[in-house]
């Protein structure tokens, strides 16, 4: 292509050439290695994550179960069955409620079926409308029990202040025994937590945390709506695409901060299955990258309950692309800056070329009075002066 180029640019492009391929290749592995870089920093971080959930998670639910021995050991609770149960205990149950505002309701189960529950009744906005409550009820105390033959749930509305609001009974075929938390704490002794099923009073499915009282068959008993499940879940999310999700008994998802994708969730689903637990998984669908992770949360009458965690790997790798990127475009930077540089050395090179090309020329004319040696630490060109 170049049929004659002169000396000087001959030489800056074959400067610029060995410059431009050693700093290619220099970026190259820049790149490459930062973004190996950047995977295992991700991972070690996503691990991390995933660990303070899951413990987060763990002390909510040791929180939930050390509540229930709280209650279980205080002085007020009544283990009778009847038609009233006293004051203090009402006051106590409420007091709890308060103190952990996410909780739907506390009640105990009897033997005979009874049932004293007192409820949190700003846990939902639709609450109100469906006990029929008066607007400013803020407690509500519900009692089932035997009268003769038949079976009554009384419904007693309380303002903040304790006071009665209104009173209200209809018929009810409700026996505690029956329900799967009171059955599942009579077969140890210690707290345990239920799979989602409907709670019978509100009609929505949640979670309970039970326990049956020492030396008795009366079950003590905390309930959590699924949705404030979902709030506490959203908490705890981290990321715009990361998910936290908690699994039931059998292996099935029963809450989590955002709905996962299908293929994700069946993916999870086969990962526990596989017994792909406590370390991380890099899953790719419909053109996306996952991390996910499934750890090991409780045991539950011999069953282990798990927590999930995902996250889109671009949301994740993001940050430190943006480093990488960053320590390109300096090098490039630095490329440009060194360009002056190898037109600097390219000169010191093809200036004594020029001025041999001058004497040589003085010789033609025979002018050997005005020949003289040129100024080059270059041997060649000393010699050849």
């Amino acid at each position: 292509m170049f049929k004659r180029i002169k000396v000087r640019t001959n030489i800056l492009l074959h400067f610029l050439f060995v410059l431009l391929t050693l700093a290619m290749a220099l970026i190259g592995l820049q790149y490459y290695f930062g973004k190996q870089m950047a995977k295992e920093a991700v991972y070690r971080s996503f691990h991390q994550t995933a660990h303070k959930i899951a413990l987060t998670l763990k002390d909510k639910d040791t929180l939930s179960k050390e509540v229930l021995y709280q209650i279980e050991h205080h002085p007020s609770v009544n283990i009778t069955a009847g038609q009233t149960m006293p004051l203090q205990t009402v006051k106590h149950f409420i007091h709890t409620l308060k103190r952990y505002e996410n909780m739907y309701a506390i009640y105990l189960g009897f033997p005979n079926g009874d049932l004293f529950e007192v409820i949190n009744m700003n846990i939902d906005t639709n609450i109100h409308q469906h006990y029929y409550a008066p607007p400013n009820a803020r407690w509500s105390v519900i009692r089932i029990y035997s009268n003769g033959n038949e079976r009554i749930r009384e419904f007693l509305f309380l303002d903040n202040t304790l006071k009665v609001l209104h009173t209200r009974a209809e018929r009810s075929s409700y026996f505690a025994t029956s329900r799967p938390w009171y059955k599942e704490a009579l077969m140890g002794s210690d707290a345990v937590r239920s799979d989602p099923y409907l709670f019978t009073n509100l009609e929505q499915k949640g979670i309970t945390y039970s326990k049956k009282i020492a030396q008795t068959e009366v079950v003590l008993a905390l309930d959590f709506t699924l949705d404030t499940i979902h709030q506490m879940l959203k908490t705890l999310r981290f990321g715009q695409t990361g998910t936290v999700f908690l699994y039931g008994r059998d292996g099935s998802i029963i809450s989590s901060s955002q709905r996962l994708p299908g293929k994700l969730e069946h993916t999870l689903r086969k990962m526990l299955k596989e017994k792909g637990v406590d370390m991380v998984r890099s899953i790719k669908l419909g053109g996306k990258h996952y991390y996910a992770m499934i750890i090991p949360l409780t045991d539950e009458l011999g069953k282990k309950t798990y927590i999930g965690i995902s996250i889109e790997q671009e949301e994740m790798l993001a940050p430190y692309r943006k480093e990488i990127y960053y320590a390109i475009v300096v090098a490039l930077v630095l490329l440009l800056m060194f360009i002056p540089v190898i037109l600097y050395l390219t000169d010191r090179i093809v200036n004594p070329i020029r001025a041999l090309m001058v004497e040589n020329e003085m010789i033609k004319q025979r002018r050997f009075d005005k020949v003289k040696a040129i100024d080059t630490n270059i041997i060649e060109f000393i010699e050849l002066s």
